[in-house]
C-alpha cells in the first residue's frame, strides 16, 4: 500500500490494512510511506513492515529505497496516493497487479497501473475514497473509523507528563490545538484564548494548550491571552506523545489538521474548526464528534496567499460562543474510556 502524503492522509488509509487483515489473515501488509509519517502506523496490528521513503533524499539513497521494495516481491500494490511518483514506485516494485486510480493520464493507466480504481478524488470522503480501491477487489469492509495504537508504556509515560503538570489521572481536561498546516484553516488566536478562559471560568475544566514546534508562538499568544491559568505544552511533544495526550483529553478543539484526525484515531471526541475544506471530505471519523463550519466563496480550491475576503474571513465566522456551547455540549455527555 502506497501512501506519500502527510500525517493525516497517512492515518486515514488505516481502515484499508484493518480491512485486508481481516480478508488475508495471512498475508505479509506493508505500508510505503513519506518519512516523517510513519509514527502514526506504529503498532498497528494489521501492518507487518512500514517502508518510509525519503522524499529529499540523494538519487543514490532514493534507488536503494525502491530496491529495498522491488526485492520483497509483492504480489499486490495498491498506490492509494495517485501520483506520478508513487505510480512509480508501484511499477517498480514488480508487483503483477498494480491498482491506482483512474485519471492519470495514459502513462499511468495503461503502464504503471493494471487495474484501475472507478473513483473521483473530492466526491466522497477521504477514508471512502482509499477504501474503493479495496471494495474494487471484493474485499468487504466493515470499519470505516481510522485507528491509532498506543502502548502501554506510551499511555504510562502520558500519565506521569500530566501529574507534572499538576493534572492526575483520569482528571477531565480539554486540548486547544491551533496549528494547521495552511494559515487560511487557522482560527484567530485571539478567539483560542476567549474559548480556553470561558471554559476554565464556566465550566471549570482546565486547558491544555498543545501545537508542534512550529506552532508554539500562536501558542504562546494564545496562553499571553488568556486571564485563566493553562497547562502550554506547544513544542514539547513528538507525534507520538501527541496521540497519548489526545487519547487522554476529554475533548479536542482542533482546526482542520492531522491532529484532529489523531484525536479521532484514538476515540477522543473534537470540535473541528473548517473553513475552505470540505467537511464532507475531511471530517473526522468515529462517534462523538462535531463539526463548525461556514460556507465561503473559496471552497472547494482555495487560495494560495491572500483571502479576497480578508485575512481568516471564513474562520472568523465561526463565534467564540458557538464554538463554546458545542464543547460544553460534549462534556456534558462525557465518560471516561479508560
Amino acid at each position: 500500500m502506497i501512501k506519500l502524503r502527510y500525517i493525516g492522509d497517512t492515518l486515514l488509509v488505516t481502515p484499508v490494512f484493518a480491512a485486508l487483515r481481516k480478508a488475508f489473515p495471512n498475508s505479509t501488509l506493508a505500508a510505503v510511506v513519506n518519512q516523517g509519517t510513519e509514527a502514526v502506523l506504529w503498532n498497528h496490528p494489521a501492518i507487518d513492515e512500514i517502508i518510509p521513503i525519503n522524499r529529499t533524499a540523494s538519487l543514490l539513497r532514493y534507488a536503494g529505497d525502491l530496491q529495498r521494495i522491488r526485492r520483497k516481491h509483492f504480489d499486490l500494490a495498491i498506490d492509494l496516493t495517485g501520483a506520478d511518483r508513487s505510480a512509480l514506485i508501484a511499477f517498480w516494485s514488480g508487483a503483477p497487479v498494480r491498482l491506482g486510480y483512474q485519471g492519470g493520464g495514459v502513462v499511468r493507466s495503461r503502464i504503471l497501473y493494471n487495474r484501475l480504481i472507478a473513483a473521483h478524488e473530492g466526491a466522497m470522503h477521504k477514508v471512502d475514497y482509499h477504501l474503493a480501491a479495496i471494495e474494487a477487489m471484493g474485499v468487504p469492509v466493515s470499519e470505516r473509523a481510522p485507528r491509532l495504537f498506543l502502548s502501554p508504556e506510551e499511555m504510562a509515560k502520558t500519565a506521569g507528563t500530566l501529574k507534572d503538570k499538576g493534572l492526575s489521572r483520569g482528571q477531565l481536561f480539554l486540548v486547544l490545538h491551533p496549528g494547521a498546516r495552511r494559515w487560511y484553516k487557522s482560527w484567530p488566536a485571539e478567539y483560542f484564548s476567549q474559548l480556553g478562559d470561558r471554559v476554565v471560568r464556566d465550566l471549570r475544566v482546565p486547558i491544555v494548550l498543545a501545537g508542534g514546534r512550529a506552532d508554539a508562538d500562536t501558542v504562546r499568544t494564545i496562553e499571553q491571552g488568556m486571564t485563566s491559568p493553562c497547562i502550554n505544552l506547544a513544542g514539547q511533544l513528538n507525534l507520538r506523545e501527541l496521540a497519548g495526550l489526545l487519547n487522554e483529553a476529554a475533548v479536542c478543539v482542533v482546526n482542520d489538521s492531522s491532529p484532529m484526525h489523531i484525536a479521532a484515531a484514538v476515540g477522543t471526541p473534537t470540535v473541528s474548526l473548517f473553513g475552505l475544506t470540505d467537511p464532507a471530505v475531511w471530517a473526522p471519523r468515529g462517534a462523538g464528534h462535531r463539526v463548525l463550519s461556514r460556507d465561503c466563496p473559496c471552497r472547494p480550491y482555495g487560495h494560495r496567499r491572500e483571502c479576497p475576503e480578508g485575512e481568516n474571513w471564513c474562520m472568523r465566522k465561526i463565534s467564540v460562543s458557538e464554538v463554546f456551547e458545542t464543547v460544553e455540549t460534549v462534556l456534558s455527555g462525557h465518560t471516561r474510556r479508560h
